[in-house]
């Protein structure tokens, strides 16, 4: 329960632990479980022993392909998953993608038409690979597993990605504060309860976050 816990419930990071396990010479679940809080992409990285004759590359190089395949295809993509995998917890309104990813690429936040309009693209290029789901509410939901294994891959950039992501967040704040003026403070404050949550709780140091010196 542990192991599928960490792993978010996600079938191909728990069928690749459960490989791996057992391929490992003396290897234990519990062992598994602490080296995964410790450092999760450097568990699942290297090549993965299958059935057949040949190998099948591990998780983490699966995402590393991912990421390079977006960057190829569609960066504005690549740069929402990035400030997803830096928010404070595994499921956000879309919103602070939106504001994210325009302090990301440079667009004024007061320009809705084309900050929603390259979002929702980046978004809905994201579910088709099913990397992030988004429902009816536009919440949108990366399970743990992915976020943790991204900050690993690209923790050289974490500390420009999350400063995007806090830019995009206090724009957030701003625009709706100019859309509700005459809000009373406290008011305000209580409706923007989440934003400040993934505020102060973005990952803004992934070395420390991830256990690297």
């Amino acid at each position: 329960q542990e192991l599928t816990r960490l792993l978010g419930h996600q079938v191909l990071p728990v069928i690749a632990a459960c490989g791996m396990i057992r391929h490992s010479a003396g290897g234990s679940i519990p062992e598994f479980c602490r080296n995964l809080r410790r450092n999760m992409a450097t568990v699942f990285d290297g090549e993965l022993p299958s059935p057949g004759s040949r190998d099948q590359p591990a998780l983490t190089q699966i995402y590393r392909n991912t990421l390079l395949s977006l960057e190829r295809e569609n960066p504005q993509a690549l740069a929402a998953l990035e400030l997803a995998a830096y928010l404070g917890e595994e499921t956000a309104p879309s919103a602070f993608i939106v504001f994210g990813l325009a302090s990301s690429l440079g667009i004024d936040p007061a320009d809705s038409v084309h900050r929603s309009t390259i979002a929702q693209r980046a978004v809905n290029a994201l579910r088709d690979r099913y990397l992030v789901s988004i429902d009816e509410r536009g919440v949108l939901s990366v399970p743990d597993v992915t976020r943790r294994i991204i900050r690993d891959v690209v923790h050289d950039r974490g500390s420009q990605i999350s400063a995007h992501l806090r830019r995009g967040l206090l724009a957030f704040i701003s625009q709706t504060r100019k859309v509700l003026p005459d809000k009373p403070l406290m008011d305000f404050l209580r409706l923007h309860a989440m934003t400040l949550f993934h505020l102060t709780h973005t990952h803004i140091d992934p070395k420390k976050e991830t256990g690297r010196l």
